[in-house]
């Protein structure tokens, strides 16, 4: 019974990132689980059984996966303001400790959309790819190592800010980004459509 449950735990997970990475809405991914449930509950039978591979039958729900970084490139300015003001708030903090000013390069941004849209190039390549780990790999080697040219190159300063203001900037930065984050968390929240319960 036990190993029951914990197989339809792990389809139930896979199944819903599947969705997920298919931009499927919240509402509609907690509807195919409510259908899925159902039928388990009513038939005995283990999703698995029932419905197949949790990634295939999302991929029949949802039609093509993500087909490009285009399908997640509304995702890319936050998350490249985020890298910032992480990388921003731990300048401030290194450079307060060496009595130096922070200074932010044209390569530092480089680098941050470089390492961001290889994290949402990921992303693709797991919801396309069904043995994705070489292609993965790749891309985050090419990826990595492009950033640490750019961070080494002599490029362009945006500008230079005493290394209190850096931190400042960077930490309520990443604040309020965490707390936009929580909320559309909270508003994407995969709900039981009948008594509004979570249902992960």
């Amino acid at each position: 019974m036990n190993q029951q449950t914990t197989l339809d735990a792990g389809w139930r997970r896979d199944f819903v990132v599947a969705l997920r990475l298919r931009n499927v809405p919240a509402a509609s991914i907690a509807d195919h689980l409510k259908l899925v449930e159902t039928h388990c509950a009513e038939s005995g039978e283990p999703a698995q059984d029932a419905f197949g591979d949790p990634a295939a039958y999302a991929q029949s729900l949802a039609g093509s996966p993500a087909d490009s970084v285009a399908d997640l490139a509304p995702l890319l300015p936050s998350a490249v303001l985020g890298f910032l003001a992480g990388a921003l708030t731990l300048e401030g903090i290194k450079g307060m400790l060496g009595d130096e000013d922070v200074t932010v390069r044209v390569g530092d941004l480089g680098g941050a959309v470089v390492l961001v849209g290889a994290a949402l190039g990921v992303l693709v390549l797991l919801g396309r790819l069904k043995r994705p780990l070489l292609a993965v790999f790749v891309l985050v080697v090419a990826a990595v190592a492009l950033a640490v040219v750019l961070d080494v190159a002599d490029t362009a300063v945006l500008f230079a800010c005493p290394a209190w203001l850096a931190l400042a900037i960077g930490a309520s930065s990443f604040a309020v980004l965490a707390v936009f984050g929580v909320r559309r968390a909270r508003s994407e929240r995969v709900s039981d459509p009948l008594s509004g319960e979570s249902m992960l």
